[in-house]
């Protein structure tokens, strides 16, 4: 979807900066020039930066969930055992 008219800036490239670390609006701006003609997309723009930092952040942090849930199960677990002592060990 098209998001500046006058640059020509669409949503597809302010989520792909965002995926590569652009996080605010300032930075989206500077690396695309949307918002700097009439300035009338600057909310739009503001909106799918802030859309997809929170998409992002989300989809990290359930990473990250998961790999915690992970690493608990695939630890090994070690049971105390008694095990018959022989004739001579006593």
């Amino acid at each position: 979807m098209l998001v500046c008219n006058c640059r020509g800036v669409t949503d597809g490239q302010i989520r792909k900066l965002v995926r590569e670390g652009a996080t605010s609006t300032g930075q989206i701006v500077r690396a695309t020039g949307a918002g700097r003609g009439c300035g009338g997309c600057r909310t739009a723009v503001r909106n799918v930066v802030a859309q997809t930092v929170e998409e992002e952040f989300s989809k990290r942090q359930s990473a990250v969930d998961a790999n915690s849930v992970g690493l608990s199960h695939s630890l090994p677990i070690s049971l105390p055992i008694s095990l018959p002592m022989a004739s001579g060990d006593a």
